[in-house]
């Protein structure tokens, strides 16, 4: 599924245009992601919650000459999944 299929979603279920689900949906999204990058949580009850936590600094090797390289630490997103999007993804079809 991509983005758009869901504005269409959501512009059918809703009866909005599409111009106004991709406004929606792109400030759901964009809300989402404000706030992970300021080190909140976000948490969507029954869905999951994203956050943001931070890689350790670890040796990798450049697969071109094999050269060994540091990975410095640095930021990214976590996502865990709730109970309710979880049992939904393991019910067999």
């Amino acid at each position: 599924m991509k983005k758009i299929d869901s504005v269409y979603r959501v512009a059918q279920q809703y009866g909005l245009t599409k111009r106004t689900a991709l406004g929606v949906v792109n400030d759901v999204l964009s809300q989402i992601e404000d706030e992970v990058a300021k080190g909140e949580k976000v948490v969507i009850s029954g869905f999951g919650v994203f956050s943001r936590t931070m890689r350790k600094k670890r040796t990798g090797i450049n697969p071109n000459t094999k050269e060994k390289l540091t990975i410095p630490a640095m930021p990214t997103v976590k996502f865990s999944a709730g109970t309710k999007f979880t049992k939904k993804v393991r019910q067999k079809k």
